[in-house]
This record gives structure tokens, sequence and C-alpha cells, in this order.
């Protein structure tokens, strides 16, 4: 739940919290992602005034963050610390993959915004798997390097009709490029989730932890769980 950390004052009806306005950010985002929503909309879907909006939040950036803590949570909350690394790290790409489609533009929040808890909070979870699975620490950040490289640029790609289009097209003069010819009917047909999910498993079950530097990585504090 979000916290409503804000003072009431006058004029600001009983019915509206923080947290009302970030469900309704969050709807807003989902219908038609981080662009798609300015305080004006936000104040329409509250049925307030945008002043009213303003009392809570100062902009709409400020809204967006409020917005990509909720999503992160939501990645986050597929980590199972009882399960296999490889298995952890898998569940959290997928529900990466699921929440970041449902709310377009936050990948992009995160990434242009690493600086901001909620993208510190996202990183801190992939490098506890990835410590907890037997990597030092500087085998843990090539190995996250890596899973960035893979995962940041796939949702910077904020056009839903690139789920189903084909990879290559068939050129004007097919006879001229046979390999594409050959191979090209194959290469429809697969959602974008489904090439993720794909790439996912293949990026995991390549990485390897350092087992020599187990030892030191038990010595790396382990933070509260929660926010």
């Amino acid at each position: 739940m979000v916290d409503d950390g804000s003072p009431r004052g006058r004029g600001i009806p009983r019915n509206l919290s923080r947290e009302r306005i970030v469900e309704a950010a969050l709807t807003l985002v989902r219908e038609g992602g981080v662009a798609g929503l300015s305080m004006r909309r936000l104040a329409a879907e509250l049925d307030a005034t945008v002043a009213v909006t303003y009392h809570y939040f100062p902009n709409k950036s400020a809204v967006v963050e409020a917005v990509s803590e909720v999503v992160v949570d939501q990645i986050i909350a597929a980590d199972d610390a009882g399960r296999p690394w490889r298995d952890r790290l898998l569940r959290l790409m997928l529900a990466q993959d699921r929440e970041l489609l449902r709310h377009p533009g936050i990948a992009r929040f995160l990434v242009e915004n690493h600086d901001r808890r909620a993208a510190t909070r996202w990183s801190e979870t992939y490098l506890r798997v990835l410590l907890d699975g037997g990597f030092s620490p500087a085998a843990a950040a090539k190995a996250f390097s890596l899973l960035s490289f893979y995962i940041n640029p796939a949702f910077l790609i904020e056009r839903s009709e690139v789920s189903t289009e084909r990879l290559v097209d068939v050129p004007p003069d097919p006879d001229g490029f046979p390999a594409i010819r050959a191979v090209q009917p194959h290469l429809g047909g697969l959602s974008f989730s489904a090439q993720y999910e794909q790439g996912a498993r293949t990026l995991v079950a390549a990485l390897q932890p350092d087992l020599a530097g187990r030892r030191r990585t038990a010595s790396v504090p382990r933070r509260p769980a929660g926010r």
C-alpha cells in the first residue's frame, strides 16, 4: 500500500489521498502509458481539481516516480529466497516482462532515473540474488551488467506492434537473398514475451557463479526485507 504522508488542508476532499491518486495514475498508465498521463487527466480520473492533485504531488514526474515504486514492488515480490538462484533470477525477469509491458513508459523512467529509490531497489534485488548464488561481488557486477544490457533495450521499445511483426521482411528480389527466403517464414509468430522469455532462459542458463568467491560473498550484509 502507498503511504499517505501528506497533511490534509482546507478544501481537500476527504475521499482523496496520496494512495488513491497513485492508484488512479496506475490505471491511466496502463491505459495510455506514461506519455498519456497528465495532471489534468489525473484530476479528471479522480473527479477533483488539478489544484488538489498538486497538494499531494508537485508535478507529473513525482507521480510517475510513485507509480514506478508500485511497479518495482510487484516485480520484486516475484523473488523467493527459498528457490535456487537461477529460478529466482528467471522469476524476476519474467515478472519484469509482465509488469513493464502492463505499464508502458515506466521502463524508460527507471533507466533515465537510475538514481531514484525505485531503480535502486530493483538493482539491489538482482544483485542480492547473484550474491546469494555464489557470485563474488566482481562476478556479480559483470553478470548484472550483462542482464541489464539484455533487459533495458528490450523494454525501451514501447511499440505494441513489435510483438507480432516479422524480424526480417521479404526483400523485393527474394531470389537474390536465398538465406532470408529460407528462414523468413519461421521468424514470425512469436510474441514479444515469448521471445523475451526464451532469451532470458538462455542468458540465465549461461551465467556461472564464482564459487571461489562464495566465502567473500557471505560477508556482504543482507538488508531487511521490505521498503
